[in-house]
């Protein structure tokens, strides 16, 4: 489709606020459609493309709405793949428990699940909110204080 092709465009070209909203608009399009999985897709380009315009807040946002869009559309992989990215959003905000909470429920999801390299990783992010917290405890980071 000629808007994820923009999008990819734009991904290249380093203008993610703008990707962000060719997806948005991408995400519409594809739901007057009933076409749930590309909506879903576009919603997911969406979230990536505001974290890594530097708007956090809004990619959380964003990721909690895809994630709820995913529980209805019922299906548990595309599910856990959405709790990932929402976990690595809240670390960016620094949000551990928050991350750790929706890697450790993303977890559950994959315990049986034959996607392996989902399970793995689940399993990795679970360990790099650990380490982060660890590291957070281990060498605090004094506040910034303004030169004299």
């Amino acid at each position: 489709d000629s808007m994820m092709m923009l999008a990819e465009f734009e991904a290249q070209s380093g203008d993610f606020p703008a990707m962000a909203e060719t997806l948005g608009k991408a995400a519409k399009i594809y739901g007057e459609r009933s076409e749930n999985a590309m909506m879903l897709r576009a919603l997911r380009g969406r979230t990536n493309a505001l974290a890594r315009a530097g708007q956090q807040s809004k990619a959380l946002e964003a990721s909690n709405s895809v994630l709820e869009a995913a529980r209805l559309n019922g299906e548990d992989g595309m599910v856990a793949e959405c709790l990932v990215e929402n976990g690595h959003i809240r670390i960016g905000l620094g949000d551990l428990e928050g991350a750790r909470a929706v890697f450790s429920e993303a977890q559950r999801m994959v315990a049986e699940s034959p996607n392996t390299e989902l399970e793995a990783a689940v399993h990795l992010s679970l360990a790099v909110t650990e380490a982060t917290r660890w590291l957070m405890v281990v060498l605090p980071v004094a506040p910034a204080t303004p030169p004299t």
